[in-house]
């Protein structure tokens, strides 16, 4: 990773790392996070591990109000494109975006096109990372009126269904639509919810962990996601 400033594809992007951090800024929000995970992720991606589980955090802030975001291609789909249900097309919309401005992820199918046997669990959407096919699984852990009541129980539930869909979603995905590994991304609505998530993850069975790659995107000013 250089440490001087570098700009992104799109132009308007403005990326810099350096051997501690790095800080994503462009005129919709900022984001940050350690630049040795950067280096750390494409390494993962690249290696025939499937054991590895590594858990990642970054920091998120909304520069705009959400609905004046300017949206890649990508994150439009996701953000338009029908779901199998609830309240969760910002997180998800907002999710593809980061991974698209930070890693270069490309969508290659959302929710619904994802073809399984019928009632099957489902991932969120299947990204391309360079060469790499990654299905991404979407959540948010929050306590909405007072984050500090979020507890090591609450993680554990919200990571038991979380993993265990996404090994499921795993295991029934149609071939044509497979993936090499999953991303779990998780907004949390604080630092501590972060902490508590990450400490409880890593206490977690290597089976129940499998090959999921966890990245936790802290964004404690943005109610809209939550």
């Amino acid at each position: 990773m250089e440490d001087t400033p570098a700009a992104l594809s799109e132009g308007h992007e403005v990326f810099f790392p350096t051997r501690k951090h790095f800080v994503l800024t462009n005129q919709d929000f900022v984001l940050s996070g350690a630049s040795a995970d950067l280096k750390q992720f494409h390494a993962i991606l690249d290696s025939s591990d499937d054991l590895c589980s590594p858990f990642y955090f970054n920091s998120f802030n909304a520069l705009l109000p959400y609905h004046e975001f300017i949206f890649s291609k990508g994150a439009i789909d996701v953000l338009t494109t029908p779901n199998a249900g609830g309240n969760s097309e910002n997180s998800e919309a907002l999710s593809f975006e980061i991974l698209h401005r930070v890693f270069g992820a490309q969508l290659l199918k959302t929710e619904m096109a994802i073809r399984y046997p019928p009632e099957w669990k489902k991932t969120d959407y299947l990204a391309l990372f360079g060469t790499h096919r990654i299905g991404v699984s979407v959540t948010r852990a929050m306590k909405h009126i007072h984050p500090d009541d979020f507890l090591p129980t609450d993680a554990e539930a919200l990571l038991s269904k979380k993993l265990s869909g996404v090994n499921i979603s795993s295991e029934g995905v149609d071939p044509r639509d497979s993936w090499e590994r999953q991303l779990l991304h998780i907004f949390a609505q604080s630092d501590a919810i972060a902490r508590t998530l990450y400490e409880t993850f890593t206490a977690m069975s290597s089976e129940l962990r499998s090959n999921t790659i966890v990245i936790c995107t802290i964004a404690p000013d943005d109610r809209w996601i939550f």
